[in-house]
């Protein structure tokens, strides 16, 4: 069944899955909504061949029968294009992070379970093959208990995206939805999806100067699990040579995930147990991203059920936001279902 999708804006991440939709489904629809204030041109556009129909307001898109719409503009114009779309009834994929701020996201998930709608964020480690060995290395107990996590996540801002200056990049402004805690938001979705709910963290942020940016570029965070298992997260813009490892402690040994390479090390040593899986099961990142669009669409198709929540997104953009609210208070942040960071009911101690 082909569908018709609604991509909003076209960076990287947007032109990706242009081309990754018609990967998988060539008869498919697209209509792209960019802004008119885009430097880029139609023939900048590598997948300019893909799109059916550009267009420059989110109301020219009523014309069309829109299945669905994945929205990859900057996040704080998120809530506001998706409510429209939701309440037409078009399933969402909404990169991440969902929003900058909470507002508007409970109307959001609410209009999609009202309307039976698929409402998923594009945290796209769930699809990875090697996150899933690790988890499932995790749950088998083969390192024991878990006592501590470590999280290192960091890489160059400049190197980013090199055909451009990076100072002018939705990741490098404040108003854009920039940031460390904002761009890097994967970790808090993948630790959750680890190691489960978050009762509170301490965080310390810093921009250090060095890359002429008005957002934080440097952040250390001490985060609690529901479960009392701790773990030290660092993540920064600084990191000449990009890195994304998950090291897990356990009572019997040590379990290391590399994000990158997709690499597993295993080390047990009271049962001799040293084990590595260098497969990569996934050797092009893209895959990934292959992966979640392929799962979106069976998902608006019945033929399985969503990976990621309806409130999934709004739980990690939580985190982001207790961090800096952290950082700003030089307190610990306590989070739980029913208190969230950026509303008046959220606990400080």
């Amino acid at each position: 069944m082909a569908h018709t999708f609604l991509v909003v804006g076209l960076g990287s991440i947007g032109q990706r899955h242009v081309n990754n939709i018609k990967a998988i489904q060539p008869e498919s629809r697209i209509i792209a909504l960019r802004s008119k204030q885009s430097s880029q041109q139609r023939s900048e556009i590598a997948c300019s061949g893909k799109i059916d129909h550009i267009i420059y307001d989110i109301a020219a898109s009523k014309q069309f029968d829109i299945d669905a719409a994945v929205l990859c503009n900057p996040s704080p114009f998120h809530i506001e294009i998706a409510l429209e779309l939701a309440q037409r009834g078009i399933h969402l994929l909404i990169e991440k992070p969902i929003s900058n701020t909470l507002d508007g996201i409970d109307e959001l998930i609410e209009q999609t379970r009202k309307n039976n709608l698929i409402l998923l964020t594009g945290y796209n480690f769930r699809y990875s093959e090697s996150a899933r060995k690790f988890k499932h290395l995790l749950e088998s107990g083969v390192i024991g208990e878990t006592l501590q996590v470590i999280v290192d996540t960091g890489q160059y801002l400049p190197d980013w995206r090199t055909n451009r200056d990076y100072r002018f990049g939705v990741s490098a402004q404040e108003n854009l939805g920039g940031g460390v805690l904002l761009e890097l938001s994967h970790e808090f979705d993948y630790l959750r999806w680890f190691f489960g709910e978050v009762a509170g963290l301490y965080a310390d942020t810093s921009r250090t100067g060095t890359l002429d940016i008005d957002v934080e570029d440097n952040v250390n965070i001490i985060l609690t699990f529901v479960s009392k298992v701790k773990a030290l997260i660092h993540m920064d813009f600084l990191q000449r040579s990009p890195t994304r490892l998950c090291k897990v402690i356990g009572s019997r040994g040590t379990l290391t995930w590399n994000a990158i390479t997709g690499e597993i090390a295993c080390s047990v040593p009271e049962t001799a147990i040293t084990a590595e899986y260098p497969d990569k099961i996934q050797t092009d990142r893209n895959d990934m991203f292959i992966e979640e669009i392929q799962h979106f669409i069976d998902c608006m198709n019945g033929v399985t059920e969503p990976c990621i929540g309806r409130d999934e997104g709004k739980k990690a953009l939580e985190i982001a936001l207790a961090a800096k609210l952290s950082a700003r208070s030089n307190q610990f942040i306590q989070l739980n279902s029913s208190k969230s960071p950026g509303h008046d009911s959220i606990e400080k101690q």
